[in-house]
């Protein structure tokens, strides 16, 4: 049960004078025989706000929260209850079957981005699903101004990158620009102990159709990261859009960049990278991460390039399946049977760098006891034309 008031009016509180929007919606509990849900769900709650200086405990209502910055705000988080059907015909609603969320607000863009920072704390509710509020914020970043990234030189690491690079680095950038993708032993490897971490972390499956791709997936910024232990994979990740800035030349683009990016250094970075597992039977079709439009023959985001850093121990393709597969000679998001591919073996400390345009797919994981594991990245390449939100 979804009910998206922000769409379609404001609810007016006639004793205060104050339209407010609101949101409401049931987040679904992840097992139906968890034990002491309520406490669970309570704490993290309270913890949430406790360590966040944005909210603000509602005094006297322990499942309420004010946010003190935008004015008449506040969230709600309590039990929702089944109606259980007994022998005499009747309801007895006495099981919790998930948690009703409601976002308060002064307007619409205001409860968008309660949704959104929302989304950023409940890695810390482990008992509920997020989904629901998941689409909420798809919807809300649909209609946001195309993220233009952070400047890269924030996060630039020349030593660590001319380690990694090395005496190769002019082959490497040459095979990049020859053929749109390289791969380069990174030598980062993620220990057992992260990948076990990692796995046990990426429990919510993608918001994207299941037909399309079946993974699990999670952003994560470095405080997620080093929680598994991937603090040095994150850092070497926003790493290499500085790098490429300062040794890489990209093809020319007639479109002037938009702040961070500029002309000598065109590529940005995102906030955060993306997590991904795959298990058994698990795929993502054919696809682009930036496709050329067949009417205006222009990309149609900011992606520029996609870095992907692996994290499998022995990954063997012929067992374990899952190989990422790019077709070099194609950028419109579709294949022909004609396409050649490169099959990417995702072994441990593997990075991957591609033109986001070329057509990529990850084929199904025939492991039956592993999961298929790897961190990605998109790099911006921000400027300024028609180009509407991302949505992640």
């Amino acid at each position: 049960m979804i009910r998206f008031n922000i769409l379609l009016k404001a609810t007016l509180f006639l004793d205060t004078a104050l339209a407010l929007v609101f949101y409401d919606t049931v987040l679904p509990l992840k097992s139906k025989h968890s034990n002491c849900i309520d406490d669970s769900i309570r704490k993290s709650f309270r913890d949430m706000v406790d360590s966040n200086d944005f909210f603000e405990l509602s005094e006297g209502f322990p499942e309420q929260c004010l946010v003190p910055l935008m004015g008449n705000a506040k969230i709600s988080l309590g039990p929702h209850y089944a109606d259980l059907d007994t022998s005499c015909g009747k309801h007895v609603a006495h099981r919790v079957s998930g948690y009703l969320l409601t976002v308060e607000g002064e307007s619409r863009s205001d409860v968008g981005f309660l949704c959104n920072k929302l989304l950023e704390e409940f890695s810390r509710f482990e008992s509920i699903s997020t989904s629901p509020l998941c689409r909420t914020v798809s919807r809300y970043q649909s209609k946001l101004k195309p993220d233009t990234g952070r400047d890269a030189e924030l996060t630039k690491d020349p030593e660590l990158l001319d380690t990694i690079f090395g005496s190769q680095r002019d082959d490497v950038l040459s095979k990049l620009a020859r053929d749109g993708f390289v791969t380069i032993d990174s030598g980062i490897k993620a220990s057992p102990a992260s990948q076990l971490k990692l796995s046990e972390m990426l429990q919510e499956k993608t918001e994207q159709k299941e037909f399309i791709r079946s993974d699990s997936v999670r952003f994560l910024d470095r405080e997620n990261a080093a929680s598994c232990g991937l603090e040095k994979q994150y850092d070497f990740m926003m790493a290499i859009s500085s790098y490429l800035n300062e040794h890489f030349s990209p093809e020319e683009s007639p479109n002037e960049p938009i702040l961070p990016g500029t002309h000598d250094r065109p590529l940005t970075n995102p906030a955060r990278i993306q997590a991904a597992a795959y298990g058994e039977n698990e795929y993502y079709v054919a696809h682009s991460d930036n496709p050329i439009d067949d009417d205006t023959h222009t990309r149609r985001n900011f992606r520029w390039f996609t870095y992907i850093l692996y994290c499998n121990d022995g990954w063997d393709l012929r067992k374990d399946g899952g190989a990422l597969r790019i077709y070099p000679d194609c950028n419109t998001g579709t294949v022909k049977e004609s396409s050649k591919y490169v099959d990417i073996n995702p072994i441990n400390g593997k990075l991957l760098v591609f033109d986001s345009r070329l057509v990529h797919s990850v084929e199904k994981v025939t492991s039956k006891t592993r999961r298929r594991l790897a961190l990605t990245l998109w790099a911006l390449r921000p400027e300024d034309r028609n180009i509407v939100a991302m949505v992640r």
